[in-house]
């Protein structure tokens, strides 16, 4: 039987006495293989149901393949311990099977699907189609990094956000292949040409969706004086020293968060060099795949520790992602933005406290590109088209939120909320309101209106700068200036009051529509640069009048500056400026010496000023093109 119109969704329909709306799936025992071609992958799954409710007559509903986009399956048959079920009808969306009657119903049944899953016809036309699943003789993976792969095995429906039972996934593979999959390796026996690996579910939690990767990597394991292990599956051409390298940063940054987050009480790591044309990390529980390149090409880290740094941002995923487990549709930052804001919170153990300033300039530089068009926190995936969008949202302002809150709540408040969302929601589907509880739990400050302004109200803060007056004292001036909160977010920032007397840095928390005066003593009339707002450039806020570009620039490894990020409907799009444009000038300005936060700076202007900018297009023709904001 094929499913010809490539059906994404599929309802199996069990028509029989003992059947409840209430029933769990208990465990599952998964076995994969692959044919010689290695170009499709066969599952057979069985699982284990209770909560059967004998008198009742209700039916029982599974998905599967929903939302995986660019697979199908194929060649399905469902049966109860030796009893094939025949399938009776089936439609676009709909499998209804019949049971015979003398089949003896239990408090436990068991059930197994068998069915081999494709590609489409468009599978590489699909984005990120390879990141989410391969087959072919270099690569055969699902990956579960990609939340539209997790309903690749049946699930009961509606219940397909559920964290997984216990399991066991048996993968048989060629001699000559290794494998890296979900849960921890129990069992590899080798049987004439081929090689089954056995994993169960780590004992403290299983993972939140299930997945494998197959390839002809080398397995390493590398041991710490601790005892921590880290079996790594890595390319022949890997260089000398990577191995040590890289596992030691794992290894490291994985002890670290353990002391921020939570014990995972594991005492291993998994690590797979992964290729393909997407992307090349993903991370997962207690494993994460990095690129090849990062074993077999010289690593030199930039002054953010890139490109170092990504791994260790999938290190953190072990907790944001998995440990406790959002809905990526919907709470993405709850992935991301704590991944990001992760990444310096190991990078300062050795590089100092210093970095961390930097990064969070580094990641407003981003943000502030967008500010005009950025969505909430909490934003509806499927309502945003640009993923460069989403970027910014979930993970440069999501790792912000997190350090403004980190600075509102103090130090030891905004750990232990961190460690009780963690601790309180181990193993569970969690969201936005999930995290507020717990970090409205360890602090005295009502953070509510702060908090829920950044889930769900776009773009930043906003505010204005004005004097109201000044009297002369002596032969001083004493300066009267009023900032107001010009948005409708709740702005909170450090600013400086540069005085005679000299610079006091204070901190700023103004609901919308306050007004807070400050009065500052100068030896000068002039009130330019009294106060000045967020003067490391770090925190989620704007100055009222000031409008986003939708673009960024940056120099690349030639030193020439290349636009990118160019947002629809930005000034720099309705300008008719693409990506990869070189950039020549702007108003006249050379700008080979500027870093990159001077570049992008130049790019934040006030409603109608005209930038005059001389750059080349991808035919390398040069033009003259003004961008109005």
């Amino acid at each position: 039987m094929k499913n010809t119109v490539y059906a994404i969704f599929v309802i199996i329909t069990l028509s029989i006495n003992g059947f409840s709306q209430n029933s769990n799936i208990t465990f599952y025992d998964i076995y994969i293989t692959t044919p010689d071609s290695m170009n499709y992958i066969r599952v057979n799954a069985k699982m284990y149901l209770t909560g059967i409710d004998t008198q009742k007559n209700d039916t029982l509903h599974f998905e599967l393949c929903k939302d995986f986009n660019g697979v199908y399956f194929d060649s399905l048959t469902v049966k109860t311990e030796e009893t094939i079920i025949k399938i009776t009808t089936i439609n676009l969306n709909k499998i209804s099977c019949n049971i015979l009657d003398n089949i003896q119903i239990e408090d436990t049944i068991s059930m197994g699907f068998e069915y081999c899953l494709f590609k489409t016809a468009d599978f590489e036309q699909i984005p990120y189609s390879e990141f989410a699943m391969q087959a072919n003789k270099d690569d055969v993976h699902i990956n579960a990094a990609i939340t539209r792969t997790d309903n690749w095995f049946p699930k009961l429906e509606n219940k397909h956000s559920r964290r997984l039972p216990p399991f066991k996934l048996t993968i048989e593979v060629p001699l000559d292949y290794e494998v890296m999959a979900s849960g921890k390796l129990h069992d590899v026996n080798i049987q004439g040409k081929y090689k089954y690996y056995v994993y169960l579910n780590y004992k403290t939690l299983s993972d939140r969706s299930l997945y494998f990767f197959i390839n002809k990597n080398t397995r390493v394991d590398k041991i710490f004086d601790d005892g921590f292990k880290i079996s790594l599956l890595v390319p022949d051409d890997t260089l000398p020293g990577a191995v040590d390298y890289l596992s030691g940063l794992v290894h490291s940054s994985y002890k670290q968060y353990e002391e921020l987050y939570g014990s995972t009480n594991l005492n291993e790591y998994k690590l797979n060099a992964f290729s393909n044309n997407d992307m090349g990390y993903s991370g997962l529980y207690n494993s994460c795949n990095a690129p090849v390149w990062l074993f077999n090409k010289p690593i030199n880290n930039n002054e953010l520790y890139y490109p170092a740094r990504d791994l260790i941002h999938e290190v953190s995923h072990t907790w944001w992602g998995n440990i406790v487990a959002p809905d990526a549709s919907t709470d993405y930052w709850l992935f991301e933005g704590f991944a990001k804001f992760s990444e310096p919170q190991f990078l300062k153990t050795f590089l100092g406290d210093s970095i961390e300033t930097l990064y969070r300039n580094r990641l407003k530089i981003m943000i502030a590109a967008d500010a005009d068009f950025l969505p909430p926190l909490r934003f509806i995936s499927a309502e945003i088209n640009d993923n460069s969008l989403k970027s910014a949202a979930a993970y440069y302002q999501g790792a912000l939120f997190l350090y403004s809150l980190l600075e509102l709540l103090g130090e030891e408040d905004f750990r232990n909320g961190i460690k009780e969302y963690v601790s309180k929601n181990w193993g569970k589907i969690v969201d936005s309101d999930d995290y507020f509880r717990a970090m409205q739990n360890n602090t005295d400050i009502d953070i509510h209106d702060f908090y829920y302004d950044y889930m769900d109200k776009p773009g930043l803060a906003e505010y204005s700068i004005r004097e109201i007056s000044y009297e002369s004292k002596d032969s001083l001036f004493l300066h009267h200036i009023q900032i107001m909160n010009t948005g409708n977010k709740v702005l909170f920032s450090k600013y400086i009051k540069n005085s005679f007397f000299g610079n006091d840095t204070s901190y700023l928390f103004l609901s919308p529509g306050v007004v807070q005066e400050i009065e500052v003593l100068s030896d000068t009339i002039e009130p330019s640069d009294l106060i000045i707002i967020d003067p490391e450039n770090i925190y989620l806020v704007k100055e009222k009048g000031i409008v986003s570009p939708g673009a960024k620039l940056y120099k690349d490894n030639t030193d020439a500056i290349m636009l990118f990020g160019v947002l629809p409907e930005s000034p720099f799009d309705l300008a008719g400026m693409k990506n990869n444009m070189k950039i020549v000038s702007i108003n006249g300005d050379k700008l080979a010496d500027y870093t990159f936060e001077q570049l992008n700076s130049l790019l934040q202007q006030p409603e109608g000023q005209v930038l005059e900018i001389v750059c080349y297009d991808s035919n390398n023709q040069k033009q003259l093109v003004k961008v109005e904001y």
